[in-house]
Parts: structure tokens; C-alpha cells; sequence
């Protein structure tokens, strides 16, 4: 019997983040409200896929989560980041693409015990992946 398997796909849409950029020169108001949708949308992708986790019964089931650099951002910020931390430990897999070395820095200085692995790939090793 083969496992099932999900993947999360944590991701703030290009097209507020976009939006979020033109509305800094119109105003620093508007700025701020584009901000906060951005921010509680990823908190309900975050929340679903955490609520999915947990109704999961079968004790087989693999969980994966990708996200880019640009959700990375909001994720890591102190009013998201145990809620992202939470979810990427039950994981199998997590892969964070577009991610900068701050970033990265970042993720392996908040992550909250020992790490079964840190293994960054970039350029041609990521396509090996698939």
C-alpha cells in the first residue's frame, strides 16, 4: 500500500504583494492594509493546513510544505512565526524556494530543537529534485 501524501503550498499571491508595492507611493495607510490582508491571509493557509493535520487519522500519511522567500518574509515575523514553526515541524519535508541567506539564517536560528536536516540546495541541485 503506497502512503498518501500532501502538500501545502504556503504562498502570498504575486499579485498582492504587487499591489502591496504600488500602494507604498500612493500612501503609507493604504500600505498598511494591504500589509495586514497579506499577513492574515497566510495566517488562514497556515491554519488550514494545520486543521488538515490534524483530522489526519492515518498514522502513514506524509506531509509537505513549499513556500517562497517573499511568504517566507511575513512568515518569520514575530506575530506568524510560532504558527509557521508549529506546522513546518510536522512536516516530512519542507522546501522554501526564492529563499535569501538572511532568510535562511533566520529559519535555523528560530527553529525551536535539533533539526534532522539543513541541507541547502541551489541552482542545478534543486532540478535533480525532480
Amino acid at each position: 500500500m503506497i502512503p498518501r501524501r500532501y502538500v501545502f503550498f504556503l504562498e502570498c499571491s504575486y499579485f498582492r504583494y504587487l499591489n502591496m508595492r504600488i500602494s507604498a507611493f500612493i500612501g503609507l495607510y493604504r500600505y498598511f492594509l494591504l500589509d495586514q490582508a497579506v499577513k492574515e491571509n497566510i495566517l488562514m493557509q497556515i491554519t488550514n493546513a494545520s486543521q488538515m493535520v490534524k483530522r489526519e487519522k492515518d498514522p502513514h500519511v506524509a506531509f509537505s510544505l513549499r513556500t517562497d522567500g517573499k511568504t517566507l518574509t511575513y512568515a518569520l515575523e514575530d506575530d506568524l512565526k510560532h504558527e509557521f514553526l508549529k506546522l513546518a515541524i510536522v512536516c516530512a519535508s519542507v522546501i522554501c524556494c526564492r529563499v535569501s541567506p538572511k532568510q535562511k539564517a533566520l529559519i535555523y536560528r528560530s527553529k525551536p530543537g535539533p533539526m534532522r536536516l539543513l541541507e541547502p540546495i541551489h541552482g542545478r541541485r534543486l532540478n535533480q529534485l525532480r
